[in-house]
């Protein structure tokens, strides 16, 4: 729509102080961009200017260096011709009001809220899309890393060693899963009693684990949980999860402040805390039907986490035993703090036995 704004001010030539009244007119056609014109109180008047930038004052600066003061403030209609949408909205925000910072956060709030239910998705997603070598090489690389310096040679006999290979190879061809990672035994300062499952393998199991379970059955279960890690894709899931929960930290907290830093790590650590509940929950009910497929009783996944619960009670006698394993059984631990609360993963793992 064609239209004309007049605005009365004062008019100053370039480097200059002095000024004369002045009336600014600008023509708006709808073929062409809004022309600027300027008539000045002695009678002339300078034709085509060249907008170079308007103030948030309402002032006028043209590229040849002429300038207008407008006397009242242009309209929103005229300041809308010369400004982009992108310049509206940080003026929007930078005009402070308990209203614009009210919607702001309930906005980040609901941003917080979609990326904290979709980077799972996603992280599930881009999870499944890796191709088996990759994900293997992934295993490997971290397999070489941990035997660098961790990792020790294996004192468990190797007789037994091969038995349990044998078996774990008979339960993944029963439950159909590939490829079948291979099974490993290490003695582990750092991870002490406990299994691992790297990304589409290998499946490490040390010493302390083996030793302390004793009945080849249970220990089967807990290479059943792990194959349900790597069927499943968790330990990449968890890593896609974590970074993903990483970059939204940074994004929302910052981390150019060492306290903001501090937050990005929490935020970082529940959400990798909450998802690896999650996985180990899965992980013990597709194990349980990993067990069933080769006839093994579900009940032995019960029995290997009971006794992984209360292993560090044994070194202990009498009522202190007894103390030691109920306070067990009622927090939160497991093959490592991220597992699920042990009250609550026995209680679901008797109710899955029972069936």
């Amino acid at each position: 729509m064609n239209s004309t704004h007049h605005l009365q001010g004062q008019f100053f030539l370039p480097l200059s102080s002095q000024s004369q009244a002045a009336q600014l007119t600008i023509v708006v056609t709808e073929a062409m961009p809004p022309t600027i014109s300027i008539a000045l109180e002695d009678g002339s008047s300078i034709p085509d200017l060249v907008l170079e930038d308007m103030q948030d004052s309402g002032d006028f600066h043209f590229h040849n260096g002429y300038y207008f003061h407008p006397d009242a403030p242009p309209s929103t209609e005229v300041r809308n011709l010369f400004t982009t949408k992108r310049q509206r909205r940080i003026q929007w925000l930078e005009n402070f009001s308990a209203l614009k910072a009210l919607g702001f956060a309930i906005g980040l709030v609901l941003l917080v809220i979609g990326l904290r239910f979709s980077i799972p998705v996603i992280a599930h997603g881009l999870a499944l899309a890796v191709p088996d070598p990759v994900e293997q090489m992934i295993g490997q690389h971290t397999y070489d890393t941990l035997k660098s310096f961790d990792f020790e040679d294996s004192t468990i006999a190797p007789e037994r060693q091969e038995t349990l290979r044998q078996r774990a190879q008979v339960l993944a061809r029963n439950a159909n899963l590939d490829p079948v990672p291979a099974i490993l035994f290490h003695k582990s300062p750092m991870f002490g009693a406990n299994a691992l499952a790297l990304p589409g393998g290998p499946i490490v199991l040390t010493d302390d684990l083996v030793n302390g379970l004793k009945s080849d059955d249970v220990i089967l279960a807990v290479i059943a949980h792990e194959m349900a890690h790597v069927e499943k894709h968790h330990a990449l899931q968890q890593v896609f999860t974590i970074a993903g929960a990483a970059f939204m930290a940074s994004v929302v907290l910052g981390v150019d402040d060492s306290i903001l830093e501090e937050l990005t790590a929490t935020v970082i650590n529940v959400w990798g805390f909450q998802n690896s509940r999650k996985f180990e929950q899965e992980a013990d009910m597709f194990g349980i039907e990993i067990l069933k497929t080769s006839a093994m009783s579900p009940s032995l996944m019960l029995q290997a986490i009971e006794s992984l619960t209360i292993m560090d009670c044994s070194k202990l006698t009498g009522e202190k035993r007894q103390t030691c394993e109920a306070k067990a059984k009622s927090q939160e631990t497991g093959w490592t703090a991220s597992h699920p609360a042990a009250k609550d993963r026995l209680t679901y793992l008797r109710a899955a036995a029972s069936q």
